[in-house]
């Protein structure tokens, strides 16, 4: 009995089902062995969506740079492909990684015991965050649609700009320095790359801000060489092995901290974050920024405060790379005054409840997200990109 023609897929409904979607939790057990130490997700899919997610997949692992596949993660072009790097974006795995197999349902005889599969399988091992991409590919009622909100966080047009600066990038990858090149220029405002050796004429230039990408210790050494008053004014780009380094810059005085791949609305949250920061208190020991129960709303939409509690295994830093990634580039991720994490995100109330599912989503199921308060929205200015 063929039982793909019983079920329908996971993600649209139709069927019958084509393929496989497993995940495997993978553990580094010696120099170049990964032992699989449990199956966490198993999904069938119809042959549109196995083909779909197939396609994202491959594009992620060959590092191609795609506007049809939202988030494409973006692979360091000097880090190396092996065993001990992420397949998508080329970030060092940690000991645990993720094993993603994808796997035609359909199969011929051979011979004896022999069956081969029709079309063909993709499995890799990738970090946490790109396994996370992977979720919102499966899970996520815009992206089954080919509506996701992230496919159109591409033009200048298309977002809500409300602070400009000049800026200065140092060390970003190509894909993410055309984004915040593209950003500045939309906005009327200059964009220089530099050296990092240059970051140290920022205190004499008040009107710009610096994208620092983090690695080997090059943000930490800039952010320690700049006068505290100039701290504020520095942007890391992270990525899953340099999560620690960009940390410890937020605790040093940096502005913000993003997360590569960029996109225009990432940005054009950043420049917000820094522009107000004379405004907030910050945690002594994370250097995250204290948001209240009450924060008020922004750009015409209410803000929803939302109190995360993390799972038994996860980190307050992991999760933090995982919701600045995935959250929208406006939305805002601190803590309260104890230090534990808090969500501000402005979408309509009712909203709130559904976001709310995605942060589980993408933290874990042990994560608990509560709703601690919600603030009345405040009419946008205007449309137009005013100067900080």
């Amino acid at each position: 009995m063929d039982i793909s023609l019983y079920y329908p897929c996971d993600r649209c409904g139709t069927m019958p089902l084509y393929g496989e979607f497993l995940v495997r939790s993978e553990v580094h057990r010696n120099d170049r062995l990964w032992a699989t130490s449990k199956t966490m997700e198993r999904h069938g899919l119809c042959r549109p969506c196995f083909d779909r997610i197939t396609g994202a997949c491959s594009a992620a692992a060959q590092g191609l740079e795609d506007p049809s596949w939202p988030g494409l993660p973006a692979p360091v072009d000097t880090a190396p492909s092996d065993y001990a790097h992420c397949n998508f974006c080329r970030s060092a795995l940690a000991p645990q990684a993720y094993g993603i197999d994808l796997v035609p349902m359909t199969t011929e005889f051979v011979r004896r015991s022999l069956y081969r599969h029709h079309g063909s399988i993709q499995q890799h091992r990738i970090c946490r965050q790109c396994y996370t991409w992977c979720l919102t590919l499966i899970h996520e009622d815009p992206e089954v649609r080919g509506q996701s909100a992230r496919a159109y966080e591409s033009g200048f047009a298309n977002w809500y700009q409300q602070v400009a600066r000049d800026v200065w990038a140092s060390g970003l990858i190509e894909r993410d320095e055309a984004v915040v090149w593209n950003a500045c220029h939309g906005a009327g405002r200059d964009f220089v790359r530099i050296a990092l050796a240059d970051t140290r004429f920022l205190p004499h230039d008040p009107s710009r801000v610096v994208f620092i990408e983090a690695g080997q210790g090059r943000a930490v050494r800039a952010i320690r060489a700049l006068p505290e008053s100039a701290r504020s004014r520095v942007i890391i780009v992270a990525r899953p092995d340099t999560i620690e380094e960009a940390m410890d810059g937020m605790v040093l005085g940096s502005g913000d901290v993003t997360v590569s791949p960029l996109s225009p609305e990432q940005v054009a949250g950043s420049l917000e974050r820094v522009a107000d920061l004379s405004q907030r208190k910050r945690h002594a020991g994370t250097g995250l920024t204290i948001y209240p129960d009450n924060e008020p709303g922004a750009h015409g939409l209410p803000s929803n405060t939302l109190a995360v509690g993390l799972e038994r295994h996860d980190t307050p830093r992991g999760a933090f790379l995982r919701l600045r990634r995935f959250l929208r580039g406006y939305d805002r991720v601190g803590v309260d005054a104890e230090g534990n994490l808090r969500v501000v995100v402005y979408c309509p109330c009712e909203y709130a409840p559904r976001v709310s599912e995605r942060i589980q989503m993408f933290l874990g199921d042990g994560t608990t997200v509560s709703i601690a308060g919600q603030g009345a929205p405040i009419a946008l200015p205007g449309t137009a990109a005013s100067a900080a």
